[in-house]
């Protein structure tokens, strides 16, 4: 059973599910965006919240985390 207000981006045909892949789960995520006092640039600050589920440890999780958001920019 599905949580309330989640949504299944994988629920279609060409991407059934498999035994060769484990679905990951993003929880509630977002960016918060600072303005700094000199008012010409800003801070961004990306807030993730995920589960990779499998085997993965947590500490290899951890260190992905802190470089993974650079490579989505």
């Amino acid at each position: 059973m599905k949580e309330v207000g989640s949504v299944d981006l994988t629920s279609h045909a060409s991407a059934p599910e498999s035994k060769q892949y484990v679905r990951g789960i993003n929880h509630p995520s977002g960016y918060v965006v600072d303005e700094m006092p000199d008012d010409l640039s800003c801070r961004v600050t990306m807030v993730a919240h995920l589960d990779l589920g499998g085997m993965l440890p947590v500490l290899v999780m951890h260190a992905l985390a802190v470089d993974a958001p650079f490579k989505l920019l």
